[in-house]
């Protein structure tokens, strides 16, 4: 896997995060247009701050 990394002055480095949403109950949370509907967002957001959605 590669990776992009930005320079600094004295340093190279590749900043990633992940975002982990844990629902309170065990059963199913998510239908399909409430997950389709979370994606959309997702997309949206990332969009907006110019970040890159590696897997959802």
């Amino acid at each position: 896997m590669r990776y992009r990394t930005d320079k600094g002055a004295h340093s190279v480095y590749s900043l990633q995060f992940h975002y982990v949403a844990c629902v309170k109950y065990r059963k199913k949370v998510f239908s399909d247009n409430i997950s389709s509907r979370l994606k959309e967002i997702n997309l949206s957001v990332a969009e907006k701050f110019g970040v890159e959605i590696i897997e959802q």
